[in-house]
């Protein structure tokens, strides 16, 4: 398996999906909590928020962006941490 260093997280996501059992309800109901999950983050409003575009537009130093980054990391892991628990959870 080769790993993908642009999109870590969807290679990860397609390794965990490709070894589990598709016929294994468990899965499917997990899957679709998921995907559900995704759907509303995605709407939700914080990602509309003036922040997210300045980000895109490139309008913050790169001192900045580093800090940001160090305290997003953080809350990412934790949130990454939950959602696999939740998902291997039974």
């Amino acid at each position: 398996m080769s790993i993908n260093v642009i999109n870590p997280r969807e290679q990860a996501y397609l390794a965990i999906e490709s070894s589990a059992k598709k016929e294994n309800v468990d899965y499917l109901e997990n899957g679709k909590r998921v995907k559900d999950f995704l759907k509303i983050m995605r709407e939700h409003r914080l990602f509309s928020h003036p922040v997210f575009d300045a980000l895109r537009k490139g309008k913050f130093s790169k001192k900045a962006l580093q800090e940001l980054h160090l305290d997003y990391r953080l809350i990412v892991k934790q949130f990454t941490d939950i959602i696999l628990i939740t998902q291997f959870k039974r």
